[in-house]
């Protein structure tokens, strides 16, 4: 819908003190803008939408947020990194049975690369009973690695596993 040469920048920060969260997007499709990012709950982000060297003109903004609601859209996590977020939005995307033979609560995904060493995954400190799953291969033909677990740190979980250097890891988060 937009009807000129547009440009998108994404900043966050009070007007005044921006700061460009990581660059800007110019004829993503055709002479239209589009910018994806990870955002951080609770953060403001301003988005500049402007036309290439002064091009004015009407536009349409949509913006869409993903979620990691699904296996195929599971939030990438580094090692050493740290992820929040909340199931209570959420669906039931995983396995009909979990290895514990079960779970009917919703689900959130986080995919990890195996380092060749031990990965932890810990729920602890978590605000309700939680469950972990962990999963190689392809979203809806998952191999599970050797279980999952639930109730490590009073009603949180945690789980280590040998990780195979370059293997990508599902890691499957549900109560």
């Amino acid at each position: 819908g937009t009807t000129y040469d547009s440009q998108l920048d994404v900043y966050t920060g009070a007007c005044g003190a921006l700061t460009n969260i990581g660059g800007c997007n110019d004829d993503f499709c055709g002479l239209q803008s589009e910018m994806t990012w990870n955002s951080t709950l609770g953060t403001i982000y301003r988005i500049r939408v402007h036309g290439f060297g002064g091009a004015t003109g009407a536009f349409i903004l949509n913006v869409t947020c993903a979620t990691n609601d699904n296996c195929a859209n599971a939030f990438p996590i580094a090692c050493g990194g740290t992820a929040s977020g909340t199931t209570a939005t959420a669906t039931i995307d995983g396995p009909a049975l979990d290895c514990l033979g079960g779970s009917t609560a919703p689900d959130v995904w986080y995919s990890i690369v195996g380092t060749g060493n031990a990965i932890t995954a810990s729920l602890c400190g978590s605000g309700y009973d939680t469950q972990l799953d962990v999963y190689t291969g392809a979203c809806g033909a998952l191999v599970n690695i050797g279980g999952c677990n639930d109730d490590f740190c009073g009603l949180q979980s945690e789980m280590t596993w040998a990780s195979t250097l370059g293997t990508t890891y599902l890691i499957r988060v549900h109560g």
